[in-house]
This record gives C-alpha cells, sequence and structure tokens, in this order.
C-alpha cells in the first residue's frame, strides 16, 4: 500500500514535502550537518523525491538513498545524479556495519509496522560508525497499525509508538540522544506532532 501510494502521487508528494515544517525541517538537518566533515558517508531513508532534505544532505557528502517508491527514485534521480539511489525496502535493505557517518529519516518511519520499527531501529545502530549521527522523526502517538483512505488522494497506512517508547526504542538500540522535541505541525488543516531526535551510536 505505502509503495502503490507513493508512485501515485509521483510530484504531488514533492509539493506537500515542500510545505510541512519548511524551516524547522532545514534546521534540524542543518544541526546535524554541523557535525559533520565534508564528504562524510551519510543515508536517507525514505528518500523520496530528493527534495528538500536529500539535496540538502548531497552538497557537502556522498549520500545513499533508500525508498520504497521507484516513481519517487525516479525523480530523485533527476535532482541527485550523483547519488547512490536504491529501490528497497528500509526494514529488509542491508548495508555493511559501520558504513555511514550519518542517517536521516524523515516522516517515513510512521510506515514502519510497530513490530518491524524496533528491529529497524537496531539495524541502522549496526550501519552507523562508532560516533555516527541519526536525525528521525516519529510519530507521537500509539498506532498499532491503520489505513487513512485519503492521504493525499491515496489510500495510505501508518503505524506508530508513542515519543516516550520511542525514545525506549532508541536507548535499547544502544543510542545516545542528544536532542529531542516533540514538534506539532499543521497537515491539512490540523495539528500533527512528530517527536524529532538527533542521537548518536
Amino acid at each position: 500500500m505505502v509503495e502503490a501510494g507513493y508512485d501515485t502521487l509521483g510530484p504531488r508528494y514533492l509539493e506537500w514535502a515542500n510545505n510541512v515544517a519548511p524551516r524547522e525541517r532545514a534546521a534540524w538537518v542543518d544541526e546535524v550537518l554541523s557535525r559533520l566533515r565534508d564528504s562524510s558517508a551519510v543515508l536517507e531513508l525514505g528518500c523520496g523525491p530528493g527534495i528538500p532534505v536529500g539535496q540538502q544532505l548531497a552538497a557537502h557528502h556522498r549520500l545513499t538513498g533508500v525508498d520504497l517508491s521507484r516513481e519517487q527514485l525516479r525523480l530523485a534521480r533527476e535532482e541527485l545524479p550523483d547519488a547512490e539511489l536504491k529501490h528497497a525496502d528500509m526494514t529488509t535493505v542491508r548495508f555493511d556495519p559501520s558504513r555511514f557517518d550519518a542517517v536521516v529519516a524523515l516522516y517515513c518511519l510512521n510506515h514502519v509496522p510497530q513490530n518491524e520499527l524496533t528491529h529497524l531501529v537496531g539495524r541502522i545502530a549496526s550501519w552507523l560508525r562508532p560516533g555516527g549521527l541519526l536525525l528521525a522523526n516519529f510519530p507521537t502517538s500509539e498506532n498499532a497499525g491503520s489505513v487513512e483512505h485519503d492521504w493525499l488522494g491515496v489510500d495510505m497506512y501508518f503505524s506508530g509508538f508513542t515519543a516516550t517508547r520511542n525514545l525506549d526504542l532508541l536507548l535499547r538500540a544502544g543510542f545516545s540522544v542528544l536532542r529531542s522535541e516533540v514538534i506539532t505541525q499543521e497537515e491539512f488543516g490540523r495539528p500533527v506532532s512528530f517527536l524529532w531526535v538527533i542521537a548518536h551510536s
């Protein structure tokens, strides 16, 4: 459902992404980038169309992007010609241990079923070099799995934990949280909250 939804959305998702908390998102990405040396290896999970986050990451770093949607990756290839882009499910994609200096996962972990998120957070920790950074945002309410039937005009699957449980997931995976904040943004005229986190392995 997630793959089909984002394939159908195509460029419409970019329009949404450009209008949801753009200043806050850019500031959090800048904070992570300020902690990295130029030409660091960075992985973006759920890279979408490559804008705006992918461009920000790729400006001074070696970017690998992963997305479930072939259509979103097609758009990303136009914007990120030098990035390594993979069509894959983030819960099953494989990378060598300690490959990356940073992992970024924004507005994508809310599509991961609860029973898979714990495993994914542990795998992300294994992909990071010692001291590597994670920037992610998580939903903040308990959701064992639900379908929204008109999210940008498509059916979309969502899942998640509370902010407290998400922080606990990170700690149990061996992360140290450097900064966390619940930020409420407006989406389709209604408030939606995400837990934003910067952590290191």
